[in-house]
């Protein structure tokens, strides 16, 4: 079993994933963040990103004094080793554009912020897993990216309601034995009237595509071997 958590929104980003994204972003010390100098707001708009993904940030400053852009992954307002961040930008007209690629070995919501106004230039950034996986299973060890990283729960997935996950679903029991994927909405181990796949039971994938229909914390699981 695993958690897969969807990130509520007021939209619906499309099922027809991008292999880069791009923003635009405007900063000013009393207003926060906006799309545009008119959209301003302390926290800015939420950027949802996918793990490994290529993200490009247009930046602007619209009060035209020094601002910077970074992700505070571990929340002590400051940047550290490790911690995405741009360099600074003062221009509300030439703008610094800004690539990164979204690590992968985070998960969930973070907050970006400028290193220069901590506390009037916040915002939320979401990063979700991939749009299409590949999960080992295993009824001894549980579940894993890799056929040796397998574990009981398996990595958490991150997710935005009503986009798709596709997921190639891979058995490593020898002998073979029958598996399934489903999302434990009922919290009761079973996955009687709940979204699952086929069975899979072998080292060729089994392609499934999960779209979330609703929001919260929830379980997924084989249903034959739901603990």
């Amino acid at each position: 079993m695993g958690l897969v958590s969807p990130a509520s929104g007021s939209a619906v980003v499309p099922t027809v994933q991008k292999e880069s994204a791009d923003f635009i972003l405007y900063g000013e010390t009393a207003g926060g963040w906006g799309n545009s100098t008119t959209t301003l707001s302390n926290p800015g708009p939420t950027l949802y990103v996918y793990q490994g993904e290529n993200v490009s940030i247009t930046l602007y400053a619209g009060d035209n004094i020094p601002h910077n852009w970074f992700i505070d992954f571990n929340g002590n307002n400051r940047v550290d080793a490790g911690e995405v961040s741009s360099r600074d930008f003062s221009s509300s007209t030439n703008a610094v554009v800004f690539n990164f690629t979204v690590p992968t070995d985070r998960i969930g919501p973070s907050t970006y912020l400028c290193r220069y106004h901590t506390l009037t230039m916040r915002g939320q950034i979401v990063i979700l897993t991939p749009p299409e996986i590949t999960p080992y299973g295993s009824q001894v060890t549980g579940w894993g990216f890799a056929n040796n990283t397998t574990a009981n729960p398996g990595p958490t997935l991150y997710m935005r309601y009503g986009t798709n996950l596709t997921i190639h679903l891979i058995s490593l029991d020898v002998p073979r034995v029958d598996h399934t994927w489903f999302v434990d909405y009922s919290g009761d181990g079973t996955s009687t009237g709940e979204l699952t796949s086929n069975l899979f039971n072998s080292t060729a994938p089994t392609t499934y595509v999960y779209t979330p229909d609703r929001t919260g914390n929830f379980t997924y699981r084989c249903s034959i071997h739901p603990t």
